[in-house]
């Protein structure tokens, strides 16, 4: 497995400030997308290269959200 992270996609949740970070663990890159976005608030493809990628000793796929808290 591997664990993909992207500091800052412009939306991941459906606050008001719908932008933040996304970690992704999954076999590959194409699992790890096709993962996020079954969650309908997640926007990520495949032009949206990770910040970092790394393997993983993880055995289950699983998605981490980090939306932005925003300003007030």
């Amino acid at each position: 497995m591997k664990l993909f992270l992207w500091e800052r996609l412009a939306d991941v949740s459906s606050n008001w400030h719908t932008g933040g970070g996304l970690v992704v663990v999954a076999k590959d890159l194409d699992a790890a997308i096709a993962l996020a976005r079954q969650d309908e608030y997640i926007k990520v493809t495949q032009e949206d290269k990770p910040d970092f990628e790394c393997n993983t000793d993880a055995t289950e796929e699983k998605v981490f959200v980090f939306p932005d808290a925003g300003c007030c």
